[in-house]
């Protein structure tokens, strides 16, 4: 009796029903065909992107339509970063550095239009309106811009590559492999996004949601918390784009707007 009881706990069928899930998706290589295996690794990708999402939208209630900025930005900066286009880092061309550049300008650029629309009380549909714009101004800058590819965007990105600088690379090209790199990415940010949701940081931003004049009543600053969310969000979605542009060996405005 007290087993059935555990089975049919909640956050037991939860972690039940997630390890089936991983253990399915660990195996599937093993008898999938190659193509299977490539467009699971793309749906992996999005799937980071709609965690990313989730974090501001889903549990903090901001509508955000244009959150693709930021992983055009992981995009466009990992693209810029490994293809060696911006003149004083030429020498940053790793896969890190371009990891590093296409989360940590997401990020960036969340905490400092979150620092004006979060102190300015800019919410609900506003925001959302207001992003959808920010979203279409990048758009066009970067189907004007010939130096990022204008309209067509660029091609042949390199891979990703992991290694010790100066003693070994390796490039993760083979489908298989990338797909298990993709997942462990995956699950890493699953994990992390639950944590961060299931912390007292998490629980503040939950009650934000259901009553910010309550929350605020009580002390918090609520835009402190809505900057901070924001831009762990943006730094996902970078994160998101750069695997994108590694991934797919292409950026271009679509995926900006």
């Amino acid at each position: 009796m007290i087993k059935v009881q555990w089975f049919f706990h909640l956050k037991n069928r939860r972690v039940i029903s997630l390890t089936i899930f991983l253990i399915a998706f660990l195996i599937y290589p093993l008898f999938g065909d190659q193509y299977a295996v490539e467009q699971f690794t793309q749906y992996f990708v999005y799937g980071i992107f709609a965690m990313s999402l989730d974090l501001i939208w889903g549990y903090v209630g901001i509508f955000s339509f244009g959150h693709a900025v930021f992983f055009g930005l992981g995009g466009y900066f990992m693209t810029l970063v490994t293809k060696q286009m911006i003149p004083l880092i030429t020498a940053l061309h790793s896969t890190y550095a371009g990891l590093i550049f296409g989360i940590g300008v997401p990020v960036l650029f969340a905490v400092i239009l979150g620092y004006f629309l979060f102190k300015s009380r800019i919410a609900g549909p506003y925001f959302a309106i207001l992003m959808c714009a920010i979203s279409v101004i990048f758009e066009r800058i970067a189907v004007d811009w010939y130096y990022v590819g204008g309209f067509n965007g660029i091609f042949n990105i390199p891979p990703l590559i992991v290694g010790i600088p100066g003693l070994f690379n390796y490039e993760i090209i083979q489908p298989t492999l990338l797909y298990y790199v993709i997942l462990g990415i995956t699950v890493g940010a699953y994990v992390f996004c639950y944590r961060v949701v299931r912390s007292p940081f998490g629980s503040i931003l939950s009650a934000i949601k259901d009553n910010e004049e309550r929350v605020e009543f009580f002390g918090y600053n609520i835009p402190h918390y809505k900057i901070k969310i924001y831009a762990i969000s943006a730094g996902i979605a970078g994160l998101v784009g750069a695997l994108f542009a590694a991934v797919f060996s292409y950026v271009g405005p679509t995926i900006i707007g």
